[in-house]
């Protein structure tokens, strides 16, 4: 488990000042896989975390995936979650990553340098747009089925022919 958190045992009653409500010290520790030693997380860490994942993005040509860097961290995606939810620039810095490696990516695939099959499935993680698309052709998908499939065949009747259009030899 990558969360231990202390907390006192007591249970005091919280002074309310008029403006602010004092919360009591709360301390998250996480355990670093590299070396098992248990690390805090502080409001520093994070930001520092959050900014070290963005240049990481940006700089490494070699970055394709978002859990690239937390394997790389040796860190779980549920511990990013928690983290965020303290750290709203780490949120920023996800949504950055996010949209660097789409973008990344989506050259990729225009200048053939990766299987465009293979981005064209996974997209929608990496870009809002694209996935509004991709819903919009599933359900344009789903009305075609129901109308009775994609392609119709509509005979016509022959028409007699006719002294202006003479009968065309095949």
């Amino acid at each position: 488990m990558n969360k231990i958190t202390n907390t006192s045992t007591k249970r005091k009653k919280v002074p309310k000042s008029d403006k602010v409500a004092i919360k009591p010290f709360r301390e998250e520790y996480y355990t670093d896989l590299f070396s098992f030693a248990i690390t805090p997380v502080s409001q520093s860490y994070l930001l520092k975390f959050a900014l070290e994942w963005v240049s990481w993005a940006s700089d490494n040509e070699d970055a394709l995936t978002m859990t690239q860097y937390l394997n790389l961290k040796r860190l779980h995606q549920k511990t990013i979650d928690r983290w965020a939810l303290r750290c709203p620039e780490l949120t920023q810095a996800h949504e950055m990553v996010l949209q660097i490696i789409g973008d990344r990516r989506e050259r990729g695939a225009i200048t053939r340098k990766f299987d465009a099959a293979v981005v064209l499935k996974s997209m929608a993680m990496y870009n809002a747009k694209w996935r509004e698309i991709e819903e919009w052709r599933a359900t344009m998908s789903a009305k075609v089925a129901a109308a009775g499939g994609g392609i119709q065949v509509v005979e016509l009747e022959r028409y007699a022919d006719s002294p202006l259009v003479p009968h065309k030899k095949v």
